[in-house]
């Protein structure tokens, strides 16, 4: 049997079918408390609000999820190495964050959960699929689990501030929406090379290629669609304006 990291456990090897346990059961979970919410605290008419093909709760949930969980336990797991060699060398051995695959299951089961929120766009239904499936493939690996979760963190922080541009007033959205576009060429910048480092490393040649070739993918696709949706807002801001006029 081959072991797999456990971040909640010294002891404990699960395998691949524990882990997908692991993340169906938290999934499951969470689709349940996402309806139960639905229908008791997020029920009303504020937070059922759609804003730009979505419910004003979910952007304030997701942005709940990238700031207290996935930007936070990335910045841990990276402040808790010594330096930047050992931390872009992290293996089994060198695994220090407690609850790494704890972060990798909850940052898959998050893609999961919301999915169903994400039926207006395409694009983002393709992004959580690859998010998700990626994400448990990097939990089965010997190493590079923090990196790959490391440059998670960087891209959710682009995530998070399109968040916030959504939700801001209509005046100063598209100026946020246009900053946002450098956050996210910068983020994926720091995601490619953390992701290059795994290309590099030790971890399952197969695993290596598909994950910087999906990450490369997903991060045109994120730059393209924030780009998209910058221009599609300030031409439409325009349009409204010439016809007040």
């Amino acid at each position: 049997m081959i072991p797999y990291f456990n971040g909640l456990s010294t002891t404990t090897t699960p395998t691949t079918n524990e882990i997908l346990i692991d993340v169906l059961i938290v999934s499951l979970i969470k689709l349940f408390l996402q309806e139960i919410f639905k229908l008791t605290i997020f029920n009303t008419p504020y937070l059922k609000e759609m804003v730009m093909g979505a419910p004003r709760w979910t952007y304030l949930v997701n942005i709940l999820f990238q700031s207290g969980c996935f930007i936070a336990c990335g910045f841990y797991a990276f402040m808790q190495y010594d330096s930047l060699d050992s931390f872009l060398n992290c293996s089994w051995d060198t695994y220090v964050l407690p609850s790494t695959r704890m972060y990798g299951i909850m940052l898959s089961s998050y893609m999961i959960r919301d999915l169903v929120n994400c039926l207006y766009s395409t694009n983002l239904i393709l992004h959580h699929v690859a998010g998700a499936s990626v994400t448990i493939w990097a939990m089965c690996q010997p190493c590079g689990l923090e990196l790959y979760l490391g440059g998670v963190s960087i891209l959710e922080i682009g995530s998070m501030f399109n968040n916030f541009g959504t939700l801001s007033n209509p005046k100063t959205r598209s100026t946020l929406f246009f900053i946002n576009n450098f956050i996210f060429f910068v983020g994926h910048i720091v995601g490619m090379y953390l992701v290059y480092q795994i290309l590099i490393g030790n971890a399952d040649i197969y695993y290596r290629y598909f994950v910087f070739t999906a990450t490369l993918g997903i991060c045109i696709m994120r730059q393209k669609t924030i780009y998209e949706q910058s221009q599609e807002y300030n031409t439409g801001t325009k349009a409204d304006g010439k016809k007040k006029d």
